[in-house]
């Protein structure tokens, strides 16, 4: 009764401290996180319906190497700034924040650019060697939204590193969704523009730009909060910490996001190359439906981590441990009652998208216990970037990717889609093992269900962590 009087409380505003934070960051970004995939949600649908199966195919196809470009693009410094903002901001050291939103603004949009024009250089030429190539204009028009989408998460960062989790994701969870959503509606509506996929796709890159001028306002309004005394980026490096420690750092967690994405979207685009268009967007349909399972595990990592980064900083580990358990029991069973519902209605919800995508059910099935797995494992890979173990975060992620592309290759040939969805099911299910087990020997945290009982039962929690700042 104490905790629901305390979660009660705290998302009434009248909770504070840490307690108050958490339950009003997670309710809030659960809202967030709910409200956008709604709006995700109906973007696909009238999308979907409107260009069909091969055209959505295609659109989805460009759009998902756009995502795999991201991490690259900003160079894995995302959660480094979240960090070291965090770090910064509970020890008050407020010059060390203006140094990092400096560095955000310089490096967050002229390496995307140039990287966007020769992404676009690269399509060129394969085009010309492969002509009537379906996918090489809209990947062209694609990659045009790169620096703009990275800008955006640069200050999306430093927003969560100053604990304004919700303004944070309003931007990529709102406002793009809603400008997608409205002009498919309108273009599927006024039925004179052709239903192609270049079309989806310069919607897409205009939805990019609104949601960074909105990301931009919200930047600087909340620019009070993280604003102090000046100092340099070389006088932030005699707090233990440099642009040269924060590239490195992001260097690592590059690598791991790219071998994240790889994992998240290899089934995609091996799907793309080995099967036909269609199949690409029956299965990203499904893909996104069964991505419901771990909505509430996004939704409870953005107000965690900034809280991760200070309690290592501070050495608390059996605070840190108290609420991981809490937040991984919590998110298990509301992804268990959500893989129920969609191995239940998950048919009927794709026939709503068309008769075609009806042929999704089963890797939605697999995909959706995929999501259940990852959510069991707990946020161990937050654990590792916000405790500094980029490096091993790497190499599970390197591991359970390289199962995932071996696979598709090897099961998409003969089984098609429910190929692609039992590769992605065991590459995550290896990264997620490997990094369970390192986060127990790094962090000496159990992130499992059970995670805080057994370390009072075997002692961890009296054994003072090493490593921390």
């Amino acid at each position: 009764m104490k905790d629901i009087r305390l979660v009660v409380r705290s998302l009434l505003g009248r909770g504070g401290g840490t307690a108050g934070y958490m339950v009003r960051g997670t309710a809030g970004s659960l809202l967030l996180r709910v409200g956008g995939v709604a709006l995700n949600a109906l973007a696909m649908l009238v999308l979907a319906r409107w260009l069909g199966a091969e055209q959505y195919g295609i659109y989805v196809f460009a759009t998902s190497l756009l995502m795999l470009l991201g991490p690259v693009a900003g160079l894995g410094l995302g959660q480094v700034v979240s960090r070291v903002v965090a770090g910064s901001r509970a020890t008050g050291d407020m010059g060390a924040v203006s140094a990092v939103t400096g560095f955000v603004r310089r490096v967050f949009f002229l390496w995307p650019a140039l990287l966007a024009a020769l992404a676009a250089l690269a399509v060129g030429a394969y085009d010309y060697t492969a002509p009537g190539w379906p996918y090489a204009v809209p990947l062209v028009i694609a990659v045009a939204a790169l620096p703009f989408s990275v800008f955006m998460g640069g200050i999306a960062a430093v927003l969560r590193g100053v604990r304004l989790v919700l303004l944070a994701q309003l931007p990529e969870n709102v406002v793009r969704p809603l400008v997608l959503l409205a002009g498919g509606a309108f273009l599927a509506a006024v039925g004179w523009v052709p239903a192609e996929a270049r079309v989806a796709v310069m919607l897409h890159v205009g939805a990019t730009v609104v949601a960074l001028l909105c990301a931009a306002a919200a930047y600087g309004w909340a620019r009070p909060r993280f604003t102090g005394s000046t100092r340099s980026e070389e006088a932030v490096a005699g707090r233990g910490e440099s642009p040269r420690d924060w590239l490195r750092a992001g260097g690592y967690l590059l690598v791991g996001q790219l071998l994240f994405n790889g994992n998240a979207q290899a089934d995609i685009v091996m799907l793309g190359m080995l099967a036909a268009p269609e199949d690409v967007g029956i299965y990203h349909v499904a893909a996104r439906l069964a991505g419901l399972v771990s909505l509430l595990i996004g939704a409870a990592t953005l107000p965690l981590g900034p809280r991760v980064a200070e309690l290592w900083r501070l050495g608390e580990t059996a605070r840190l441990q108290h609420e991981v358990t809490r937040i991984t029991r919590a998110l298990f069973i509301g992804a268990l009652a959500a893989f129920a519902v969609l191995a239940l209605l998950g048919k009927p919800g794709l026939r709503l998208f068309g008769g075609e995508y009806d042929a999704g059910y089963l890797p939605l099935v697999v995909l959706a216990l995929a999501h259940l797995l990852n959510v069991a494992a707990g946020p161990v890979k937050l654990l590792l970037v916000m405790t500094r173990h980029e490096r091993d975060t790497m190499i599970g992620l390197a591991c359970g990717t390289a199962a995932n592309i071996a696979l598709n290759a090897a099961l998409i040939p003969p089984l098609g889609m429910l190929g692609a969805a039992l590769a992605t099911l065991a590459g995550w299910v290896i990264w997620n093992g490997i990094l369970y087990v390192t986060v127990s020997r790094k962090i000496n945290v159990h992130c499992s269900f059970f995670g805080e009982t057994f370390c009072r039962r075997t002692g961890v929690l009296s054994r003072k962590s090493s490593g921390v700042a």
